[in-house]
């Protein structure tokens, strides 16, 4: 139980680092942005379904919170664009 934890963990960890290290080792294109995203979404996603507890919720619960993620992000994505 605890090694499936920290390897979770260890995911979000690896992908924090490479999404924070990306801009810096490659220049800022639209592939490189649309990478961020997906590694944002895969994050939130595995933080919905592991930490929050939802993976076994009601399937409308957890709908409703990865709605909620993705209009965030894409609300976010359009005031930066």
């Amino acid at each position: 139980m605890k090694t499936g934890f920290y390897i979770q963990w260890g995911l979000l960890t690896a992908l924090t680092l490479i999404a924070l290290m990306a801009p810096r080792w490659l220049e800022v294109e639209h592939y490189l942005l649309a990478g961020l995203a997906i590694t944002t979404l895969t994050k939130g996603q595995i933080i919905i379904d592991q930490f929050m507890g939802l993976k076994r919720a009601p399937n409308w619960l957890r709908w409703t919170v990865t709605g909620w993620l993705w209009l965030v992000l894409g609300t976010l994505g359009l005031c930066f664009y």
